[in-house]
């Protein structure tokens, strides 16, 4: 594990001194001033017909495809709606489609003129205002992906037919035309796991690159936009892991046109912020936040492995660990983890009121220095050996909620409360609730305190964004390929009270501006992240003036 870290940070250092040796670039503006022809990459750049620089600055369209529309959602947006855009700043517009805009599961391989008549209506559009469009296939056959309910896809090989023939027909009907910039061929792939990551990531690499021989060979000139494994689930289980897997789940393509493409929503907690019905629902939070630490690069040293947990013992149990003197220099951060390993396939652990104390140099108490008491819906930071086990959120704690560990056949553990910086000389100590389950005869439970070292710790502000993208773009740097932002975004609470949904954007467009990284913004009109918030079925009003301004100032400026 630490290897693989320090493999990972390496990548990432390497991407920075890049980034800090390109210095703040000037971005040629051909936002509105096109030719005829296509754009392409050429090494790690896409140029334009004329050969200078073209650098993607997107915002999405996402025609209301979460709805599963079986005809064009004509109130999402006008002809004005591109105006506007091209006014603000933008050259290019990310057009999410849903497959059922344009063939029926009813009546596959038959397709409506419907889906060709409103495509052929938005690319006018788009001309007209010097736009360019990048069709994304958001909703394919077998169903959406993020949310983890389009498994269908992966396990009827009929659904992979479909999409492939799809894309077929869709390069051949626009493949002379250059205002079509390139095809996303899968929105946020999410796949079955399988029993080992490789055969795991050839699930999506396969159909891919599938999918893009069938378009080049219709002669088309596109673009493709390629997006990393973003998840894997277990069927078994029901549980997604959207952990990041060996090359953060990129690979390449037999393809020399192509952009690969990775979306960053960092930090979760701030950018998806009391969304209803979701895992932060009830929680805000501020941008920058003073309150949460951002390590770089770091590297663990060691924790308090204190007595496991009894595998005979029912019901809650409270645990008092040892006491940890830090006295090491290499020491700087800690954090509070229950260690699951071991528990076998029906073995289950959980934890709750989580608490780490902190004494002085001479063993008085001073402060409680981290809590979770995991009172709000929160997503587990899960990570196993071996790759076996999932980790849950559950209402059933001992007080409020709990998070579970289960089925780990190795090592496996749960991040509980954020890292905090420590002294030397003072001494920490871990105390929680916990609670087994069926556990196998050599499992190791324990909550514990995680010590590392790390080249710094920053608060989670724009530096701190800095590097979450530079851990992307390694990959690029790595192979001299160009490297797409394909969504960025923050949910309209994280706009209200002075919470800084309009710093977080701002930093994230001069970031990628002066670093020329292409980018795309989430989303023009949406209830919960649009430009405009009200209601798809009805034409854009209620607009996010903050987040206007700030495209209007960053777009228009640089």
């Amino acid at each position: 594990m630490k290897k693989q870290k320090k493999k990972k940070w390496m990548s990432i250092l390497l991407a920075v001194s890049l980034f800090c040796s390109l210095g703040i670039l000037p971005v040629q503006a051909a936002a509105t001033k096109q030719g005829g022809g296509f754009i392409r990459v050429q090494g790690d750049q896409l140029v334009d017909e004329q050969g200078f620089p073209f650098h993607i600055r997107g915002i999405a369209f996402g025609n209301g495809v979460w709805a599963n529309p079986s005809q064009p959602f004509r109130t999402h947006h006008t002809e004005e709606s591109y105006r506007e855009l091209a006014e603000l700043g933008f050259n290019t517009i990310r057009f999410y489609l849903n497959y059922g805009l344009f063939e029926d599961d009813s009546a596959p391989y038959l397709y409506k003129q419907s889906g060709w008549d409103w495509l052929d209506e938005n690319i006018e559009y788009a001309r007209k205002y010097g736009l360019r469009l990048i069709l994304n296939m958001h909703v394919p056959q077998g169903g959406y992906q993020s949310s983890g309910e389009g498994m269908a896809l992966w396990t009827d090989p009929e659904n992979q037919n479909r999409l492939t023939a799809l894309w077929a027909e869709i390069a051949r009907r626009y493949q002379d035309e250059p205002v079509v910039l390139g095809f996303g061929l899968v929105n946020e792939p999410v796949v079955p796991k399988l029993d080992t990551f490789e055969k795991t990531l050839a699930q999506w690499s396969g159909l891919a690159q599938r999918i893009t021989d069938a378009i080049r060979k219709t002669g088309s000139e596109q673009i493709i936009f390629v997006e990393r494994l973003c998840a894997q689930k277990d069927l078994e289980t029901g549980e997604s892991d959207w952990s990041q897997q060996e090359n953060l789940g990129f690979f390449l393509l037999d393809d020399d046109n192509t952009v690969y493409e990775f979306h960053n929503y960092d930090p979760y907690y701030f950018t998806h912020q009391d969304l209803p019905g979701s895992d932060t629902e009830g929680r805000t939070a501020v941008y920058p936040d003073l309150s949460r630490l951002q390590a770089l690069n770091q590297r663990w040293v060691t924790a308090t492995f204190g007595t496991p947990a009894d595998p005979a013992a029912t019901g809650w149990q409270e645990y008092i660990g040892e006491k940890f003197l830090v006295d090491d220099p290499e020491i700087i951060i800690a954090n509070a983890t229950l260690q699951a390993a071991n528990m076998g396939v029906s073995g289950k652990a959980y934890i709750d009121e989580v608490r780490v104390w902190e004494y002085d140099e001479n063993g008085e108490f001073l402060r409680e220095i981290a809590v979770n008491s995991f009172d709000q819906k929160q997503e587990p930071s899960f990570w196993s050996s071996d790759g076996s086990g999932y980790a849950a959120y559950t209402e059933q704690g001992y007080q409020g909620g709990a998070v579970m560990a289960a089925g780990t056949t190795g090592d496996g553990n749960i991040s509980c409360t954020d890292i905090f910086r420590v002294v030397q000389g003072h001494s920490y100590q871990v105390r929680a609730w916990i609670k087994t389950e069926n556990l196998a005869s050599d499992a190791s439970v324990r909550p514990r305190v995680d010590f590392s070292s790390a080249d710094s710790v920053e608060i989670f502000d724009r530096k701190a964004m800095l590097f979450g993208l530079a851990e992307f773009l390694s990959f690029g740097k790595q192979h001299h390929v160009p490297m797409y932002l394909g969504e960025f975004g923050a949910d309209t609470r994280a706009f209200l009270e002075d919470r800084g949904g309009e710093r977080w954007v701002a930093d994230m467009l001069d970031l990628c501006i002066q670093n020329q990284i292409h980018f795309n913004y989430h989303t023009y009109h949406e209830e919960w992240f649009g430009l405009y918030q009200n209601s798809t079925s009805l034409l854009p009003d209620e607009r996010n003036d903050l987040l206007w301004t700030c495209f209007q100032e960053k777009l228009q400026t640089q």
